[in-house]
């Protein structure tokens, strides 16, 4: 007998992205599966009813009285589908997901390979394809002391982040060599680069014959002349002379020369935990096939994975204290200590946004990691683990307050920031209390 499946997703704002992913589950090879959807109450409008009249598979759509962040929002979910017996595969996916056509019936395929697995692991890569994009500066001797004080550490030439290809909406990009930490003008937030800098640009597929990149530069304004060779493999794409008075260079990339460099970048090929993190195996990794072999790992990512109705059964569901972060590790331990397995399936392959409806670094992203590491860290591995996760935000507070005190209480980041880690701290000694670890009872 087939087995049946309950996917399980919803959306906090905006359903736009929601709906490409219902389409997506549309064209899955497997059809036996019904989607239940939660909308939080905090959505800019529920998805109209009629929207799901155009699909092939039932919908049914929860909205919810209040938003318990991921944790909550899928318990609820996950409680209400489990009320109907026939599920035996229970699958979550974020609302800004693409799944690859396959991608159930390979998740499908590892669970069912033996009787203790508990949960499978999708591979994830990011939202759209990447570019590798080498630069090399070349430049004048500095005209002022300042431009050479610049020099000795970078070029003084700015690489806004508004740097792109026109087919993309996609805002990740990967720095990988030759430039500064992120700084912002009044034009727009920028990273230093050195004489030589490589980063990954996400682009989508274009119809017309060429790419567009636009370059947001501008050039040390001590230094007489400066230019920049832009690679894309070993072909010269671009070899601009800045000027002063502009900021936005635009370069035509054939389209042949573009597709034959264009790759995935992985974001989690399942996960790995270690006494101070876990870490996703593969993140920011190219694709280039290395995470091809079916293997067994520690932890699964709640963006995409599988869970038996019998390891729910056994194990039950989310930690609700957790709201959003280090829920699904929580699960992922819990699974392993009751004998199940999590499984990472090669070729069940999904499209991440990664942070789409959650933006990376805001508060809210930043509160919840942190705080919910630190209590993690304390639940999982006990009290010295606690105590370094603790210390590491605690030592990042005290850099806050220094550097607020030398502003002469005046900088707003470093206010922010300060204030930011004295709630994290203080709710994350709340949360433990909460979840009782071993060592307080002891």
């Amino acid at each position: 007998m087939e087995a049946k499946i309950a996917v399980v997703t919803g959306y906090s704002k905006d359903p736009e992205f929601l709906k490409a992913l219902l389409k997506a589950l549309d064209r899955q090879t497997v059809k036996n599966f019904d989607c239940y959807i939660y909308a939080s109450p905090n959505s800019f409008y529920f998805l109209d009813e009629s929207f799901f009249d155009t699909l092939s598979f039932k919908c049914y759509q929860l909205k919810l009285k209040e938003n318990r962040g991921f944790a909550g929002n899928n318990n609820d979910t996950i409680n209400f589908a489990f009320k109907n017996k026939d599920y035996d595969y229970f699958i979550l996916a974020n609302d800004d997901t693409i799944p690859y056509e396959n991608w159930l019936q390979e998740m499908v395929k590892t669970a069912a390979s033996a009787t203790n697995i508990g949960a499978v692991a999708a591979k994830m890569v990011f939202y759209e394809k990447f570019a590798t994009i080498t630069g090399v500066v070349t430049t004048d001797a500095p005209t002022t002391t300042v431009a050479l004080h610049q020099s000795q550490k970078h070029t003084g030439i700015r690489l806004y982040t508004n740097t792109k290809f026109t087919t993309s909406y996609y805002p990740k990009r990967f720095y990988l060599e030759g430039f500064f930490g992120e700084e912002e003008d009044e034009i727009n937030k920028f990273r230093y680069v050195d004489t030589k800098f490589s980063l990954e640009l996400p682009l989508n597929e274009t119809t017309a014959d060429n790419y567009h990149l636009h370059l947001f530069a501008r050039k040390n304004s001590g230094i007489k002349n400066q230019s920049i060779i832009l690679k894309l493999g070993d072909t010269v794409i671009g070899d601009l002379v800045l000027d002063d008075d502009k900021v936005c260079y635009e370069i035509a990339v054939p389209k042949s020369l573009v597709e034959k460099h264009t790759h995935f970048i992985i974001q989690n090929t399942g996960s790995e935990l270690t006494p101070k993190r876990s870490y996703e195996i593969g993140f920011g990794e190219i694709d280039k096939g290395q995470y091809e072999e079916e293997r067994e790992v520690t932890l699964f990512c709640g963006g995409a994975c599988l869970i038996t109705r019998q390891a729910l059964l056994k194990t039950g569901i989310f930690m609700d204290g957790y709201f959003s972060y280090y829920e699904d590790s929580d699960l992922s331990v819990r699974l392993r200590k009751n004998g199940f397995r999590i499984i990472y399936s090669p070729k069940s392959v999904i499209k991440h946004f990664h942070t789409g409806t959650s933006k990376e670094w805001s508060p809210l992203f930043t509160y919840y990691a942190f705080r919910n590491k630190i209590i993690f860290s304390a639940k999982i591995f006990g009290l010295k683990a606690f105590i370094e996760a603790f210390y590491e935000r605690a030592h990042e507070t005290y850099v806050y307050f220094k550097l607020y005190v030398r502003s002469r209480f005046k900088n707003h980041d470093y206010r922010y920031r300060l204030k930011l880690n004295l709630v994290i701290l203080k709710d994350s000694l709340m949360g433990i209390l909460k979840f009782k670890p071993k060592f307080l009872s002891k």
